[in-house]
């Protein structure tokens, strides 16, 4: 399978929950992993001090983002930033190269490449004065390793920072669990992209996309597979995508440091990331040739 989209996207998009635990890293990185396989170049970009983006590329966790927007303290007790080509790491090529559907090596794939997060991603909020730093930072990185995709990988806790990350991004993936508290977190975010909207259309600018939900970490069940009916009957089967089931096979890829498809490509573990990021891949592609 090769890429859909021709020419240079520089498409930025939100991998996001107001609820922590529901798989959002698992999304980002799996999906940014297939996307590269179908030989786009693809950055993450990891704003949650926890830094799972990196542990599941098999990777360790930096403070390069907090370095690249407020930067390294000085003798004077100032910061100054530091370059973003000097924090942004390549992700090594066995972290998520992977046979593809027909069973074929990828002849072009394209680079992933990660800008880290770490233990102090969480004082950017409280640091940040230029509203405009995170934005430029985004188009930078576009330029810098010619990106047609920036997958950005939020925390699930909300602060300041959150409108930057939403004013910059070009559409929102959402990722739940089919449980209450992570539809309730799903809904809460939701309605903050509809009210920002509405906002960008106040001031004649284009909306963001809602590429999709993902229902993940589905193990079955009458309250799960309940809640799953839910999400489709508010949402539109247009919107939810197909359930990913949880297999012990996605636990070892992350613990291993690798894409699921990379640990394991001829599972359905692995399956059901391709389908996921055919959605994925289509409706951005709807969506900027509209």
């Amino acid at each position: 399978m090769t890429r859909l989209i021709k020419g240079r996207l520089g498409y930025k998009f939100v991998i996001v929950n107001a609820k922590g635990g529901v798989g959002k890293s698992f999304a980002t990185t799996n999906i940014a992993g297939e996307l590269a396989l179908r030989g786009y170049n693809v950055g993450i970009v990891d704003t949650d001090s926890q830094g799972n983006a990196a542990l599941y590329l098999g990777m360790q966790p930096e403070d390069g983002l907090f370095k690249a927007l407020i930067g390294i303290q000085q003798q004077d007790e100032t910061y100054l930033p530091v370059p973003l080509d000097q924090l942004v790491r390549r992700v090594p090529n066995d972290s998520y190269l992977a046979p593809m559907r027909d069973g074929s090596i990828p002849e072009h794939p394209g680079t992933m490449y990660l800008l880290p997060g770490h233990s102090n991603t969480f004082r950017i909020p409280y640091m940040l004065t230029d509203t405009d730093a995170y934005s430029d930072m985004l188009d930078t990185f576009v330029e810098l390793y010619d990106l047609d995709f920036i997958l950005i990988d939020t925390a699930p806790t909300l602060s300041f920072f959150d409108a930057s990350i939403y004013d910059a991004a070009d559409g929102f993936l959402f990722v739940t669990e089919c449980a209450m508290g992570s539809m309730s977190g799903l809904s809460d975010c939701y309605q903050r992209v509809m009210r920002k909207n509405t906002s960008r259309a106040k001031r004649r600018q284009r909306p963001a996309d809602i590429i999709g939900i993902v229902p993940n970490k589905f193990v079955g069940g009458k309250d799960q597979s309940d809640n799953a009916a839910t999400l489709g009957s508010t949402f539109g089967t247009e919107l939810v995508f197909d359930l990913i089931k949880w297999y012990k096979t996605i636990e070892k890829a992350s613990s291993y440091g690798q894409t699921v498809r990379a640990f394991a490509p001829k599972t359905p573990a692995a399956y059901q990331i391709l389908d996921a990021t055919d959605r994925v891949e289509r409706r951005i592609a709807e969506a900027v040739e509209a």
